[in-house]
């Protein structure tokens, strides 16, 4: 999760009307055609936010007469941002049966949403860890580095500075005088 993006995944349950006996109809999917085909600025405008929260803004698809991939967000319709979102996501409530078991098949698969963030967090960590490992490994002025980048926060440059043989404070000061 990126801060300030507050968004792994969209999981929608969809809901039609309740009958008489309680129980929840089908989603009435062929009412999203009545929606505003008009941009919802304030929606795109934080879908746009969030996209570059997680490092997607630049890997949106241009739109058309040049535009962007951010004004191609911004120009989507209300009814074709929920048809989109609709389309391959979701859980129907009345396919489910019961709303317990949408809840749970909703949560199940946002389980497995947090489960690959998890693992992809793991593999990253992992990733780090080994070049922290060979950025200190017999280099015994390394821990100092190491030690200093890990106040600043700055662990992921080891790399960069294990690959420029920069494995002393004394050898950092003097990088601005060159």
């Amino acid at each position: 999760q990126i801060p300030g993006a507050n968004l792994s995944a969209i999981c929608p349950i969809y809901v039609g009307a309740k009958d008489q006996s309680g129980l929840f109809g089908a989603f009435p999917f062929e009412k999203i055609s009545t929606l505003s085909e008009n941009p919802s600025y304030e929606t795109n405008k934080r879908a746009i936010e969030i996209l570059a929260l997680l490092g997607f803004l630049d890997k949106l698809v241009p739109g058309d007469n040049c535009a962007s991939g951010a004004e191609r967000v911004m120009a989507q319709g209300v009814q074709h941002v929920v048809s989109r979102i609709g389309k391959n996501q979701g859980v129907q409530l009345v396919t489910e049966g019961i709303s317990s078991k949408a809840i749970a098949s909703a949560a199940t698969r946002v389980l497995g949403v947090v489960n690959d963030k998890v693992k992809q967090m793991g593999r990253a960590s992992a990733r780090h860890q080994l070049v922290l490992d060979k950025f200190l490994l017999g280099r015994p002025q390394a821990y100092e580095v190491h030690d200093w980048l890990v106040a600043n926060r700055l662990t992921k440059y080891a790399s960069v500075f294990a690959a420029h043989g920069i494995d002393s404070l004394r050898i950092m000061s003097h990088l601005a005088t060159h």
